[in-house]
């Protein structure tokens, strides 16, 4: 019932799972296009810590460090606005924006 309802919300909750399936199981450059594919497009309705968050492992599956450091900062201003402490798994993103490497990075 709730999906009939809320299809958008049903839908931007599917794109975000698959996502995170993708970036922790994908093993080719094509399964991050695609998850850069879903994920883009959910970012264009809405930047949260976990879109951005997820850009980021993109991009660095990708080998895109640049734009990885690009959205590590975008990471850190939406847990900002969204007042959310980094859990220790996601110390990552500080040292990415910083300019650093760290070996947590999912």
């Amino acid at each position: 019932m709730m999906a009939l309802q809320h299809d958008s919300f049903v839908y931007d909750y599917t794109s975000d799972k698959l996502v995170e399936f993708l970036i922790e199981n994908g093993k080719t450059e094509s399964h991050f296009k695609q998850a850069n594919l879903w994920n883009s497009r959910e970012l264009k309705k809405e930047v949260n810590f976990n879109r951005a968050k997820h850009q980021a492992q993109i991009a660095m599956k990708l080998s895109d460090m640049n734009q990885a450091k690009v959205w590590a900062t975008a990471a850190i201003d939406a847990a900002a606005k969204e007042e959310l402490k980094f859990a220790a798994e996601d110390q990552w993103i500080i040292y990415l924006s910083k300019g650093k490497s760290s070996k947590n990075s999912g």
